[in-house]
């Protein structure tokens, strides 16, 4: 008889911090999660300038406050420090973050 090998599912883990300065500089808070299907966190606190990426990480939306025009910047995958565009420039009151799907078994 065949048998299969049971293992526990690897959770990758994406972690974003944002910035008060721009160029990933100054004070930061950090987000991070292993749910592939996302994670939202909003915060009264919209004065950030600045973003970076580390670990697996599928895509990151940051919100736009504008409640008019809604202009939210999308980055994909593991990104380095970017500075926000002006309209979004201290006025991100949020953001999601989707962690890479874990590696599917062989078998």
């Amino acid at each position: 008889l065949a048998t299969q090998e049971t293992s526990q599912a690897v959770l990758l883990k994406c972690e974003v911090r944002i910035y008060r300065s721009t160029n990933c500089r100054g004070e930061f808070a950090r987000f991070q999660t292993t749910s592939s299907s996302g994670k939202e966190w909003t915060f009264d606190d919209d004065n950030w300038k600045s973003a970076k990426a580390e670990g697996d990480c599928f895509q990151t939306e940051f919100y736009d406050g504008d409640w008019m025009a809604k202009d939210n910047q999308m980055q994909e995958g593991t990104f380095g420090c970017i500075d926000f565009n002006y309209d979004l420039s201290a006025d991100m009151p949020g953001l999601k973050i989707w962690a890479k799907w874990p590696p599917q078994p062989p078998w």
